[in-house]
């Protein structure tokens, strides 16, 4: 059974690194592989891989088939529909799946529509509610994210949850509820009132997020700062619906069960008390991952809880391993699209880390001492894996997990629990054991934040990819039962994955990595030593900004841990958003920005021309704003600079290798200022395009003064200005000047080698392509 579950594992993953999908005739091959993986244990192994792949081929085509077709993005679609989510309000828009069932526009005829949408709604108060049946205008688009290394792969998420597009609610025509009836989708709408009676019993608690989390397993409500907490502190798993959540509620049903059965002789001569309650406990197991929306790691809890208590029904033994492979079968049928999620590999690596570190080893006699040596397993055990998929893990977990994980599941978790038992019966006691939960979960986080404070909570590394195959090996052999022998060499496999990092540019070299960012910018600029970051790309709303999206992700990514200057070309919000953010993740030697006023009480400088310095034999100079305050002066034909974006700072980079200059948000009367101030400086042979294209931007004297190899262009996919514009485009085409957009490109990174000259590394939506992510 373990052989099939790892062949199963395997070939989804093998899948999944595919750029281009094989075609679905090939899923044929199961109706002859399946019966041989049963029949042929001599070959098993090998066939389980195949029935993996095939498996979840045909499961991606299921997923990414029929999406919408190209010509209808950005049409208004009348559609109906069901709401398949509970809703997320959230500024400035309430976000929800939606379900398509009908479309009523009549150019759709013969061009596919996606069964689900991931749709925002700006209505201000909507009064959504999962279940209900609407007919609406909606504007979509496929799926589309950013694309930069160390970033989230949004392309991948949405593909993994069955979601075929995004887009928004149109005003007009106005939206119509046509059913809302409690039996459509009662298991979602017993879900939403969960939901909705946690949020009015505790009001504006900043706990709301959490303690449905811990009833239901959604995380709407959730605030940042909560959930960055439970990263920060290792914790986060607490709010799963997992093995803790799902074990709680059958122990508490069997043994009530156990009590209540055994009071009637007659029902005990008919069906033993133990069997009676372990059919109970899976149902109420069963109905509360259902309740808890099924999530992976409640899957493989459910599952588990299943093999088990159906061993006990049956009079059989279960082993924990064979328990657990079961459940990595069924998840894996389920969804193979699993593998893609880091909660899928935590989740089993957890259970497979207790199981192990259990084998073998004689039962602790303090209970207290066996818990501790279990969680000091997860801490280590789970330390790659961690790495892997966050870049960084929290050394404090272990001492943050000793009093959560009790404090949860002793305390606070069946608060929540009965609380929500008792919601449609006696609905005042309810409240009151929901405002006990509550201050439980003040007691936690006063714990937590003490712990997250220290200076030594966090271990950030990025880790080379090869790297994490030595580490699980060695966490293998470090964790090994006693006796086993030379058990601290497991300690060197970890070496690389903390010691390999990635690789600089060469001495008098440098890169620039133009990120993907949407209608924004921002650059990271590397030397031998040095780092420099130029703009941080927009802030969208209070809980999603480019600086946490993007340019942290990738500065973790590429091992930095401090930024040397930080260059802020303009306070608009397409360039400075994501400043706090990055502030608030790495320690910043110097802020040059036109505009330092905006980011009091933060220390900066204002740029102005003629500052220079130089970084590993590269030269860095400041060409314009004018050395005098700009920000006191009217915007003038003679004075041009005075506006906000003509007082961008502009930088230019050069070396022996070549030049890049990056001009901010500059448009035409500064760049005729800038041309008749520096004629021979300009001269670049890569530049970022000013103004994301705009036609203000970019005048024919300008292009010709810097004449540039290559151009480099940040803009959104699809943006509603039309950037970069096509007359803007004809000007460098004109030139024989290639033009790189990172809307089409993702990330975009350039070496410029003192030896080799220019070269464009890297167009990370290429590189990093897998069979549903959007290219060009």
């Amino acid at each position: 059974m373990i052989i099939i579950a790892l062949g199963l594992l395997t070939g989804a993953m093998l899948l999944h690194q595919l750029a281009v999908l094989p075609p679905v005739a090939f899923v044929w091959l199961l109706v002859v592989l399946v019966p041989l993986v049963v029949g042929y244990k001599r070959f098993r192994c090998p066939l389980a891989i195949a029935c993996g792949f095939l498996w979840a081929l045909s499961q991606a085509h299921a997923a990414l088939y029929p999406g919408l077709h190209p010509a209808l993005e950005g049409d208004d679609l009348v559609v109906t529909g069901v709401i398949a989510s509970i809703p997320e309000p959230r500024e400035p828009a309430t976000r929800f799946l939606f379900d398509i069932e009908q479309v009523h526009t009549r150019t759709v005829a013969g061009r596919s529509v996606p069964e689900r949408a991931r749709l925002s709604w700006y209505d201000d108060d909507p009064a959504l509610k999962l279940g209900q049946r609407w007919t609406l205008t909606v504007r979509l688009k496929r799926p589309r994210g950013f694309m930069n290394p160390g970033g989230f792969d949004y392309e991948g998420w949405l593909y993994s949850q069955g979601i075929g597009a995004t887009g928004y609610v149109r005003d007009e025509p106005r939206a119509q509820l046509l059913h809302s009836g409690f039996m459509e989708r009662p298991v979602g709408r017993l879900r939403q009132a969960v939901a909705d009676a946690i949020a009015r019993r505790l009001g504006d608690s900043a706990n709301t997020g959490v303690i449905t989390a811990l009833a239901i397993g959604d995380r709407g409500a959730m605030t940042p700062e909560r959930w960055q907490l439970l990263l920060d502190t290792g914790t986060s798993h607490l709010l799963a619906i997992s093995g803790m959540n799902i074990s709680l509620v059958a122990g508490m049903t069997y043994f009530l069960t156990l009590y209540l059965w055994r009071l009637s002789a007659w029902l005990c001569l008919r069906v033993p008390s133990a069997r009676a309650a372990s059919i109970v406990a899976l149902i109420a197991g069963f109905g509360y991952a259902l309740l808890a929306g099924f999530s992976i790691p409640t899957q493989r809890a459910v599952i588990m809880l299943a093999v088990v208590m159906g061993a006990l029904i049956l009079d059989r033994t279960s082993r924990p391993g064979h328990t657990l492979a079961v459940a990595l079968i069924a998840v894996l049928v389920w969804s193979s699209t699993a593998v893609l999620s880091a909660g899928f590999w935590l989740s089993f690596a957890a259970v497979g880390i207790i199981v192990y570190s259990l084998r073998g080893r004689p039962p602790s006699q303090s209970h207290w001492r066996q818990s501790g040596r279990l969680q000091g397993a997860l801490t280590v055990g789970l330390a790659p894996l961690t790495l892997f998929f966050f870049q960084r893990a929290p050394l404090i977990s272990f001492f943050a997990n000793l009093v959560a994980v009790p404090w949860i599941g002793l305390v606070i978790g069946p608060l929540v629990l009965v609380a929500v038992s008792l919601l449609p019966v006696a609905p005042g006691l309810a409240g009151f054991l929901l405002n006990a939960a509550d201050y439980g979960v003040d007691l936690l986080w006063e714990v937590l934040e003490l712990l997250a404070a220290l200076p030594f909570a966090q271990w950030h590394q990025a880790p080379v990819g090869w790297t994490l195959l030595p580490a699980a090996i060695g966490m293998i052999w470090l964790l090994a039962p006693r006796g086993w022998p030379a058990r601290w060499l497991g300690l060197l496999l970890l070496l690389p994955m903390a010691m390999v990092v990635p690789a600089r540019p060469a001495p008098g070299a440098y890169t620039i990595t133009l990120l993907d960012v949407g209608q924004g910018l921002a650059a990271v600029i590397e030397t031998r030593r040095h780092v420099l970051v130029y703009d941080t790309g927009p802030r969208f709303s209070d809980y999603f900004n480019a600086g946490d999206a993007a340019v942290i992700p990738y500065l973790r990514r590429r091992g930095i841990e401090r930024i040397d200057i930080l260059v802020i070309s303009h306070g608009d919000n397409d360039h400075s958003g994501g400043t706090a953010a990055v502030l608030a993740a790495f320690p910043v030697t110097k802020l040059l920005t036109s505009a330092p006023r905006q980011f009091a009480p933060v220390r900066a400088t204002r740029c102005h021309a003629g500052q220079r310095w130089r970084s590993d034999g590269v030269r860095f100079e400041i060409l314009h704003p004018p050395s005098v305050d700009p920000s006191s002066i009217k915007p003038s034909p003679v004075q041009p600079w005075a506006s906000s974006n003509n007082r961008s700072c502009v930088l230019r980079v050069a070396s022996a290798g070549g030049a890049v200059l990056l001009p901010g948000d500059i448009e035409a009367d500064a760049e005729r200022a800038l041309v008749r101030a520096h004629v021979g400086p300009l001269a670049s042979d890569v530049l970022v395009i000013p103004h994301h294209g705009s036609a203000t931007s970019s005048s024919a004297k300008f292009i010709e003064a810097v004449d540039p190899e290559l151009a480099l262009v940040s803009t959104a996919y699809g943006n509603q200005w039309g950037f970069p514009a096509q007359a803007v485009l004809a000007r460098y085409r004109r030139r024989s000047i290639s033009v790189e957009d990172t809307a089409g490109t993702g990330a975009l990174t350039v070496t410029v080698h003192p030896i080799a000259g220019v070269i464009l590394r890297e167009r990370y939506r290429q590189s990093a392509r897998h069979f549903w992510t959007a290219y060009p």
